[in-house]
């Protein structure tokens, strides 16, 4: 398993964690429909379906919590209409569920004005810098900003942003992609240069989470490491290749620094 017996917990063949009792999700880019219907692509909301999926963990698991790792919403920068007629409706849903964590991505400006009133109580946004939990254990952050230098303090880092997936082919040359988790460790002399500080270092590693949506895209790993997101990535302080690749299955696909070329996977989806 991915993190077996350690403080974040994937849950198996889906794109969400556990941390104690608190489910944490990333990129769900609700309103993503309108950016298809750009296209000419005609799609019904998938706003339902991510609650049902959402409620089918919660009650699994008896969750008490939720945090979201980023990118609630799917435009730039505006709020569409579409935003602006379900995020609401779907903030007070999951808020049935306990108290909720909000991590603005790039994608979430103005989100605060989506936090329904009557529920705002249950609510707590947080800065573009992430925050580190009361335990001081695991650091949360979306990706596109630099984090907040105390989240070096803890020992997991879960970061979204990426949409990390991993691309396949088989012996025929037919080509398919599944999502996947990363995690690698982190250069604390280079981030130091970076911040131009001494880091108070409990020695983290980053695990990208998965995008929770089921429609947004992703570049493989496996054929860019330009496929992370994020100035972390851009600067060169993550070990890349020493990463750790993971499916949703709990599959391990080996280290990224000798990732084989793989072939016959057979795709469960």
């Amino acid at each position: 398993m991915l993190l077996e017996n350690m403080i974040v917990n994937p849950i198996p063949d889906s794109p969400a964690s556990i941390i104690n009792k608190e489910l944490v999700l990333a990129d769900l880019h609700i309103g993503i429909k309108k950016s298809y219907e750009e296209r000419g692509i005609r799609i019904p909301s998938q706003t339902e379906e991510i609650l049902k999926r959402i409620e089918r963990i919660t009650r699994k698991n008896n969750i008490d919590s939720i945090t979201l790792l980023g990118d609630v919403k799917n435009e730039i920068p505006k709020i569409s209409w579409q935003e602006r007629d379900e995020i609401p409706k779907f903030l007070e849903k999951i808020s049935d569920f306990g108290n909720v964590k909000i991590i603005p991505g790039n994608h979430d400006g103005n989100i605060d004005k989506l936090i329904p009133n009557q529920r705002r109580e249950k609510f707590n946004l947080y800065g573009t810098r992430g925050f580190v939990n009361s335990e001081k254990d695991v650091g949360f952050v979306h990706g596109h900003t630099w984090p907040n230098p105390d989240i070096f303090k803890s020992s997991k880092i879960l970061m979204g942003h990426s949409h990390p997936i991993i691309e396949f082919s088989d012996k025929l040359s037919s080509k398919y992609r599944e999502k996947c988790w990363i995690k690698m460790p982190l250069k604390r002399g280079r981030l130091e240069d970076v911040y131009g500080e001494k880091i108070e270092w409990g020695d983290p590693e980053i695990i990208i989470q998965p995008a929770f949506s089921n429609l947004v895209g992703g570049s493989p790993f496996n054929s860019s490491r330009n496929s992370l997101l994020g100035p972390v990535f851009n600067s060169g302080s993550a070990i890349l290749d020493e990463a750790e690749i993971y499916l949703l299955d709990g599959t391990y696909l080996g280290n990224s620094g000798n990732l084989p070329t793989i072939e016959g996977h057979q795709n469960k989806k």
